[in-house]
């Protein structure tokens, strides 16, 4: 009988031992399927646009400033294209080494390429403008030395011309680069053109336009599918 009872205890232990884990891994399951669909259903469209605001970078795109016409038609202020160079903070890994190789590329400065970076912060997306009215040849050193100036961009920008620049140049006025000062007012971004004097000043708000955006898509090896596109074509010159 002691053995029966024996028996029969330890047949009961080893019951509840295995409802015990049976339970713990149902309670297990249950949590893990409601955590699935608490990130599934409630907070997948918040993960869905987090995700997408890594992969893809809005890189913002200055409008192209308005045409002032005379009353026969004729333009009295106009724009053209121009080359800028500037920087994405964000993508340069090692600055110093980049700020030098673009030093001795295009004769700047390194205090005047530092200058321009210390007046964002480190993790800025938007570029910062360090030089205006690049030549087709100081574009061409930038574009052929890409891969080894990560963060360093040649943008296309329109600026101002003046076809009758000696008829009413106090008139029409002209326009600049925000300046500190009227940074403070809240009402412009660093980089902004606006009208400093004359009709550039006065129809500002008209004349600005509201500024675009270009979609890049990023991975972590290509900040730029651009980047990507030249090593390719490079890869494929090097065979040939």
């Amino acid at each position: 009988m002691d053995l029966i009872g024996e028996s029969t205890e330890a047949r009961e232990t080893w019951r509840r031992r295995v409802v015990s884990l049976a339970a713990a891994v149902a309670v297990a399951f249950v949590g893990l399927v409601g955590q699935l669909w608490y990130l599934q259903v409630l907070e997948g469209g918040k993960l869905q646009e987090m995700s997408e605001k890594n992969r893809i970078r809005i890189r913002p795109v200055a409008a192209p400033r308005g045409i002032l016409f005379d009353r026969n038609g004729l333009a009295l202020v106009d724009n053209r294209p121009a080359f800028t160079l500037s920087f994405i903070p964000r993508e340069m890994d090692d600055r110093d080494t980049v700020l030098a190789r673009l030093s001795v590329l295009l004769k700047i400065p390194m205090r005047e390429l530092e200058e321009a970076l210390e007046r964002v912060p480190p993790d800025s997306f938007r570029p910062v403008r360090v030089r205006r009215g690049l030549t087709l040849e100081e574009v061409t050193k930038v574009e052929e030395g890409k891969l080894e100036l990560p963060g360093v961009v040649v943008e296309v920008e329109p600026q101002r011309v003046y076809p009758t620049s000696t008829f009413a140049a106090h008139l029409l006025g002209y326009v600049r680069e925000v300046s500190d000062e009227q940074m403070k007012q809240g009402r412009y971004r660093r980089g902004d053109m606006i009208g400093q004097s004359g009709l550039e000043r006065m129809l500002d708000e008209h004349l600005r336009g509201r500024d675009g955006g270009e979609r890049l898509g990023a991975t972590r090896r290509f900040p730029h599918e651009g980047e990507r596109d030249l090593r390719d074509r490079r890869r494929i010159k090097e065979r040939a």
